[in-house]
């Protein structure tokens, strides 16, 4: 395959994901949402602040984060 078929191999892989991951935000309930929003520009300690919420209910809300992420076929991408 040429680098402009690769490319676009990979773009589409990139939509899939962009359109998975909708679909797994969209599936957490409203607090786990603002949760995952926070969390894409903060630490899990940082976000508890931000949220005034404490840090270990903010990371048990993680791991229900990642059990909906992984139902939605995202766990390959879960660190």
């Amino acid at each position: 395959a040429d680098a402009a078929e690769r490319t676009a191999r990979r773009q589409h892989g990139l939509e899939d994901l962009r359109l998975d991951l909708r679909a797994a935000l969209a599936a957490l309930p409203e607090h786990l949402r603002r949760v995952a929003a926070q969390l894409m520009s903060s630490s899990p300690r940082k976000a508890a602040a931000e949220l005034g919420l404490p840090h270990d209910r903010v990371y048990r809300y993680v791991a229900e984060i990642r059990a909906v992420f992984a139902q939605h076929g995202l766990d390959q991408y879960l660190a």
